[in-house]
């Protein structure tokens, strides 16, 4: 028991200064102003609709995200949970899956990127970037579209995206090599409040 609480501190300890380390590499972001930062290409985000719309207005938003490996452990669970499954406008429901190169079988990928599905960048080798400088996010990232592209046949167009590792977000390193090579976004950052998508201007 002694053993296992020592383990449980360690791991606690080992969190919070990898944490601690992300946030002190970083320098804060400037407060967004939204009356300079405006739609189309600007947003600050928030719980604000975005265009003044009414909650009436706007249709429920459910977005369903998958990380990590595409093999025989969950193509079952796939199969089932897209199964004759459909939006209120009779479209069948999809997602984005947020694909690691390790156990991965290109051929599945490829089946659910056939079938419509999203198919988006989790890094070649699912590690922490919190350290990485620019050409390891740009082999990493970049790297596993590459992958997607040559073993499952995705568009390259189609990559549009991508989701850090153990959400370990790189600052300004990550976000620039998303821009230098034209990925529109990151799924890395969870909010402690709900808040509707924005741009990284601020």
């Amino acid at each position: 028991m002694l053993l296992l609480h020592l383990l449980l501190f360690a791991a606690s300890v080992t969190a919070y200064d990898f944490n601690s380390t992300r946030y002190r590499r970083q320098a804060p972001a400037s407060d967004c102003n939204p009356s300079v930062c405006r739609l189309p290409n600007c947003y600050c985000g928030g719980k604000a609709i975005p265009g003044g719309l009414s909650p009436k207005e706007i249709p429920q938003f459910v977005l369903l995200t998958f990380d990590d490996a595409v093999n025989d452990l969950n193509k079952d669970f796939y199969k089932q949970l897209f199964n004759n499954r459909f939006n209120p406008n009779k479209c069948p429901i999809k997602a984005t899956f947020y694909v690691s190169h390790e156990w991965t079988n290109y051929a599945q990928v490829q089946d659910l990127y056939a079938d419509g599905h999203e198919m988006a960048s989790h890094t070649v080798t699912h590690s922490s970037g919190a350290s990485f400088n620019d050409q390891k996010w740009a082999s990493e990232v970049v790297g596993l579209a590459e992958l997607l592209v040559k073993f499952a046949g995705v568009d390259p167009a189609d990559i549009k995206g991508m989701r850090a590792p153990f959400l370990a977000v790189g600052g300004d390193t990550m976000f620039n090599v998303l821009n230098r090579y034209g990925l529109y976004y990151d799924s890395s950052m969870p909010t402690r409040v709900a808040s509707w998508p924005y741009t990284l201007e601020y």
